[in-house]
């Protein structure tokens, strides 16, 4: 495989996993069925760590800015849950 479409699949997955309308995404089942995927969610932390490095050797594609945007609603989505799970008052 070469590493473009290594990139590319990689980008893919992280993408996916952001989308809120797809229900196998973990964006999805994070919000709608309240299920925090600890394997889905390991293997996006798998996946943004070899991302990096692709970028990092290779240089930045045309779908990083999407890729990042993916990435921080994930996280910034997740962060907030927790905390709404956790609150006194939720």
């Amino acid at each position: 495989m070469s590493h473009i479409q290594n990139i590319t699949q990689l980008e893919n997955a992280i993408i996916h996993q952001a989308q809120a309308e797809d229900e196998q995404s973990f964006l999805y089942q994070l919000h709608e069925l309240s299920f925090f995927d600890k394997s889905t969610f390991n293997q996006l932390l798998n996946n943004c760590q070899a991302l990096a490095k692709a970028y990092q050797q290779l240089g930045k594609t045309n779908n990083y800015n999407e890729v990042v945007k993916g990435i921080l609603l994930i996280f910034e989505y997740t962060l907030f849950s927790f905390y709404c799970h956790h609150a006194e008052h939720d």
